[in-house]
């Protein structure tokens, strides 16, 4: 049993330590604050934020998708670089793209994601349970994917708002490289 000074020390440490982490709480919401208004924005607590984007090169017929994964405080977790050697229709290749990102995520063990895409087509079909030729297989795969976390959920975002177009640049260099 610690003695009358050490008690003191320990309980000064406990709260210093919740100081700490009030300061962290109030940093994300100075970041979230700043993001909020025509930008990226943070995820709530405790979830993992994917925005995903896919670039095509339809000349030379190659494709890749961008992934960039932040926490709540708006930290780059993750990021990902995947060139594809085929360039399909662009909301085929979106699709891939988030279903890429699903997966990264599982294999990652985050349990809340959000996925945010610009590709409002694809987000809508999620949502709604709509069939489309094109993309029903992959829409099928994401379908089931999202049971891999205790929540998961789909979200449009303008393209100028990606992370601030972080996500495209990743693309960009993919579509140079190929």
């Amino acid at each position: 049993m610690p003695n009358g000074s050490g008690k003191q020390a320990m309980t000064e440490w406990v709260e210093f330590q919740k100081i700490k982490e009030k300061e962290k709480e109030s940093e994300a919401e100075v970041q979230q604050e700043k993001w909020k208004y025509g930008k990226w924005s943070a995820p709530r607590k405790g979830w993992i934020k994917l925005n995903t984007d896919a670039a095509l090169n339809q000349r030379a017929r190659r494709a890749g998708w961008g992934i960039v994964a932040r926490d709540w405080r708006g930290k780059l977790v993750a990021s990902w670089a995947c060139p594809s050697f085929t360039c399909t229709e662009p909301k085929l290749e979106e699709a891939l793209a988030i279903r890429t990102a699903m997966v990264k995520a599982t294999v990652e063990g985050w349990e809340k994601v959000i996925i945010e895409t610009n590709c409002k087509t694809v987000v809508d079909k999620l949502e709604n349970d709509a069939e489309d030729a094109v993309i029903s297989t992959v829409l099928q795969d994401i379908k089931l994917l999202k049971y891999s976390f205790d929540e998961c959920c789909f979200s449009f975002i303008r393209r100028k708002q990606l992370c601030e177009s972080q996500v495209s640049k990743i693309c960009s260099l993919l579509e140079r490289c190929n």
